[in-house]
């Protein structure tokens, strides 16, 4: 994957009733620990200059998808934009 910046999003258990809460982790290439990881209800604004708005609602659905009530799997994609 050289090249490749990683960008993975979860939902994540929220502390009030309202709204979605989101992780969002960016791994530089050749990274092994994310360079950045952020708790937002906003992750298109974080992700969007990366992948393109279009691309950034997928990903937040995909994580949606994936969403448990408690826990989310973590939806994944490369992006050749540098972090």
């Amino acid at each position: 994957m050289s090249g490749y910046a990683l960008i993975r999003l979860r939902r994540v258990p929220r502390r009030f009733p309202w709204g979605r809460v989101y992780e969002v982790e960016f791994t530089a290439e050749g990274g092994t620990r994310p360079s950045w990881v952020r708790v937002t209800r906003a992750p298109v604004p974080l992700i969007d200059p990366f992948l393109g708005v279009q691309d950034a609602w997928a990903l937040v659905d995909a994580a949606d998808e994936v969403w448990s009530g408690e826990g989310g799997g973590w939806s994944t994609v490369c992006s050749r934009e540098h972090i």
